[in-house]
Order: C-alpha cells, then structure tokens, then sequence
C-alpha cells in the first residue's frame, strides 16, 4: 500500500502547478435506478421485490492532461439470484454491492494516457431473510489497487495494459464453517479465511473500429493465493502446501451498426469468451472415500449474440440478447442422485434470453423493462450441496435516471 501511495504522490508531481486552479472543472455523471417484480425458481415464484441502485462519477478536470475521477456505486437486489462462488450455484434471496473507487488519469501526449487507481468493495449476500445484514457466511470485502496505460496509436485503433493487486476476504465464513463442512464441502474449506485470497491480474485490451465494424479482443491471467487453504492429498490429510490458482480469460467483442430506416437503427453485437481455472488444491469426499485431484480445475465457453433496435429520434429502443455458455470440470466425476459416483466428467450448460426496452420520456428520465430467463442443464445429479440443474426467470419494471 505504501508504494501504492507513492506511485500516486509521484503522478500528482506531474501537473503543471500553474495551471491547476485556472482550470479546474467538474462534470459529474451519475445514473440512478429503480426497478421491481417478480423472480422465479425452478417455476415458484417470489413475492414482489425490488432492485436499486445508483453510481455517481463526479470527475475533476485539472486540465488538460490531468483527470481525478473517483466513483461511488450502491445497489440493493431485491430479486433473488443464483450465485456461484466456491464452485457450485448457491441461492441468495437478496444482496447488497457498494462501490467506492478514486482514479488518476494523466496524458502527456493526446495518443497516451496513464491511469492509477485503487477501489474497495462490499459485497452482503444473504441465503435467507432473516439473516442480519453484515454476518452473511458468504459476504466479502475486495480492496483493489492498479495501474494501466492506453495508447491510441491511430484514429481507430488502440491497445491497453494493466496490472492489478487485489485482495478478497470473507470476514463471517470461520464462524459459521462447521456447520458447512457438515453438509460435505470437503476438508479444505475447513480451517480458518480459508476462502480468503490475493490476486494478482495482468490484463491487455485491443480497441479497433474499421468503418463501421468495432472490435475488440482482451486476455486477462490472474494468479490466485489462498494462503489459509492446505491442500488436501489423497489419503485426505493436509499438506503445509497451500492452494495456488490460475485464471485465464480470453474475450472478444463486435459490433457492427446497421441503418434500417430513417426511424430505426439495429446494433449488431456479439460477445465471446474462454476461461480456464487451473488449481492445485485437491478434494476428498469421506462419505465415499474417494479423492478427486485438481478438484477446482475447469474450462469455460461463453457466446453471447444481441440485436438492439432504436426507434424513434429520441428514440426508444429494444433489445433482445441470447446466451449459451458451458463449463466443464476436467476431473470432477458425476455423482447420482444418492452421490455415488460414475462415469463421465460434470458439466454445465447454461442458457439465457433476454429483453430490454427502455422507453425514454426525457433524454434523462427512461422508463424500463427488463426480463431474463436462464436454464441450467447438466449431467450432475447429486444436488444437496449445490444446484446444478434449474430454472430462474425474473421481470424488473421501472425506471433510470441519467444526468
């Protein structure tokens, strides 16, 4: 942290002091919303609920070259939400996301600009409603801290690379984790902020627009430390080994504009990406005596087409998106549904629909409609500690707020 400090002492050195109070200027852009319905598991529904939230972005212009942007972001869900975050889906009822991030942003030239930052995240999940908020088993805490550079070596084309330290902690798991190793989630969730990690992300960003076509392709590799997880050998004693994980990530995104009529505009996009989590931590499952290496290793696939028609000159706009993603686990036998173990490796199919529209009354005020239906699919079928197989859906009805 304290070199964090300095790097940032050192970009502040940078201005021009001369010019600093001539120039000051503040454009703050914020966006609030408020939205409610109805969510549905596997077909029942739930009560009526709602969704909040809001992000502020008061950015200060220093001048020219020198920007400070610091961001706050809160929201509140109402609808509940399949989460899925040592490995398996876990239902949550409701959470909370609050947001609060200070960026520094310097450009010696126009084609070059240099960013520092550092952001702390709160995340409060709750599996049932008369949880107190703040003592969820699964809330976590994420402090970030990084850099980045981007340079627009032409019109069109640009490229962006990065680094980033950030911590993830689970401040209320140790007080409730025997009670959730009773349920069998293995030897090496049992010890103390075991869930607890630091990262280390290296990222790069290619940016191109060729007429009308936008492109982009990004790949992401993030080192993971558990420094509190023993890893577990295969006569299912600890090792003083702790785990180490590998996350790579590869995504690419187009875009493509199409001018239908005076009246309608059609966006054109698609989304993609390739993951793979490579771990060293193992499991070992003692109801059945069995040892499973690389227990967290996995692959992961994603295509996401979307079609967006703006109609109107204000204008209003429709869109409808398509998901199909898969995730594989390479050494993950699939267990029956009494957990007896068979042929075959687990995966999961996930399908999503989507719809949006967004009906502006003003250029600020947009009512909204919102409606998602996800399938999970897979070979699974030993479900008492996770969810591999369900339906959710949900309709969010209300309103956004943009200045």
């Amino acid at each position: 942290m304290r070199k964090f400090i300095n790097c940032l002492l050192v970009l502040a050195a940078l201005i021009p002091a001369g010019s600093v109070l001539s120039a000051v200027e503040v454009k703050p852009v914020g966006d609030f919303r408020l939205l409610g319905g109805q969510y549905f598991y596997n077909e029942t529904p739930s009560s009526l609920s709602g969704n909040i939230s809001f992000t502020i972005v008061p950015a200060v212009k220093i001048n020219d070259s020198f920007m400070i942007i610091p961001t706050f972001m809160g929201s509140y869900r109402g609808t509940k939400e399949v989460t899925d975050l040592i490995g398996g889906g876990t239902l949550f009822q409701d959470g909370q996301n609050h947001l609060g991030s200070l960026k520094l942003m310097y450009s010696p030239i126009s084609q070059l600009k240099l960013k520092i930052g550092s952001s702390y995240r709160l995340e409060l999940l709750r599996e049932t409603t008369d949880e107190t908020w703040g003592k969820g088993l699964f809330d976590y805490k994420k402090l970030n801290n990084g850099v980045e550079a981007e340079y627009a070596y032409l019109k069109n084309q640009s490229v962006r690379v990065g680094y980033d330290i950030y911590t993830i902690t689970f401040p209320n798991y140790e007080s409730l984790e025997s009670s959730v190793s009773a349920s069998g989630l293995g030897r090496e969730l049992a010890g103390k902020t075991v869930l607890d990690s630091s990262n280390r992300m290296m990222s790069a960003r290619f940016s191109n627009k060729i007429a009308d076509l936008r492109t982009e392709v990004g790949y992401t590799q993030t080192g993971k430390s558990y420094a509190d997880q023993p890893l577990v050998l295969a006569d299912s004693s600890l090792s003083t080994v702790k785990r180490e994980d590998s996350y790579s990530n590869i995504f690419v995104g187009l875009s493509y504009p199409i001018k239908a009529a005076d009246f309608m505009k059609i966006l054109v996009s698609f989304d993609g990406a390739l993951v793979s989590n490579d771990s060293n931590q193992g499991h070992y499952d003692a109801s059945k005596l069995k040892f499973t290496p690389d227990y967290y290793d996995y692959s992961y696939r994603s295509l996401n087409p979307a079609l967006n028609f703006a109609l109107g000159s204000l204008p209003w706009v429709l869109g409808v998106n398509y998901g199909m993603n898969r995730q594989e686990y390479k050494e993950r036998l699939v267990q029956d549904v009494d957990g007896n173990y068979e042929a075959g490796k687990i995966y999961v199919d996930e399908t999503v629909y989507g719809l949006n529209i967004i009906y502006p009354l003003t250029r600020e005020f947009k009512l909204r409609l919102v409606s998602t239906y996800i399938q999970s699919k897979s070979n699974m079928k030993y479900e008492k500690t996770y969810s591999y197989n369900y339906t959710t859906s949900n309709y969010l009805m209300g309103f956004s707020y943009e200045f």
